[in-house]
C-alpha cells in the first residue's frame, strides 16, 4: 500500500476541496441516483459517477481541465447517503482504506 507523503493532502481533504470547488457535481449525482432509485434500479456509484462525467464533458461542454477523480466516489456516496433521506442505504459501502 502506498504511504502518504509527509505533507500530502488526504483523500477526504482533497475530496472536501473538490466538492467546494465543484459544487454543481452533488446535484447531479444526486439527481441521477434518484433516477435509478425510481425506476427500481441498483446501480452503483461508479456508474453515476461515469454519467456525471459524460454530462459535464460532453454536453455541458466543460473545459479539457475538468477532472473527476474516481478516488472521491466513495466519499460522495457516503455524503449523499448521510444528507439525502431517500437516497440512505442506496449505495454498497466498504470500509475507507486510505485516509
Amino acid at each position: 500500500m502506498r504511504q502518504r507523503r509527509l505533507f500530502e493532502p488526504s483523500i477526504e481533504d482533497r475530496f472536501q476541496q473538490y466538492r467546494a470547488a465543484h459544487p454543481e457535481v452533488y446535484p447531479a449525482l444526486v439527481q441521477y441516483a434518484r433516477e435509478a432509485k425510481a425506476a427500481g434500479v441498483k446501480v452503483g456509484m461508479k456508474a453515476i459517477w461515469e454519467r456525471v462525467r459524460w454530462e459535464m464533458r460532453v454536453q455541458r461542454r466543460k473545459d479539457d481541465d475538468y477532472l473527476m477523480d474516481n478516488n472521491f466516489t466513495a466519499h460522495y456516496s457516503r455524503e449523499i447517503m448521510k444528507h439525502e433521506a431517500d437516497l440512505e442505504g442506496f449505495f454498497e459501502t466498504r470500509k475507507l482504506r486510505a485516509a
